[in-house]
């Protein structure tokens, strides 16, 4: 069981999808992903979720106590 960790911010939108998108080959049933964005990308969250429907994995959108940032959290369905 890993944790993987994605940091998206505003300058590095292309690159951060095609990480992602690299890794979901190797994530395993116990994996879970998380990618954290900062509050003023917010609008973002919809093509990482989509993203996780269209391949297999369940998700949860959390934010942060000081709402400077908030965290998709996924994993493979089983």
């Amino acid at each position: 069981m890993s944790n993987l960790y994605f940091h998206f911010n505003e300058t590095n939108r292309t690159s951060g999808m095609k990480r992602l998108q690299d890794v979901l080959d190797n994530v395993d049933d116990g994996d879970v992903i998380n990618v954290i964005f900062p509050y003023s990308t917010t609008t973002r969250a919809r093509n990482v979720i989509d993203f996780f429907n269209e391949n297999g994995f369940n998700h949860l959108v959390k934010g942060d106590h000081e709402g400077k940032s908030y965290s998709i959290i996924a994993h493979r369905k089983l």
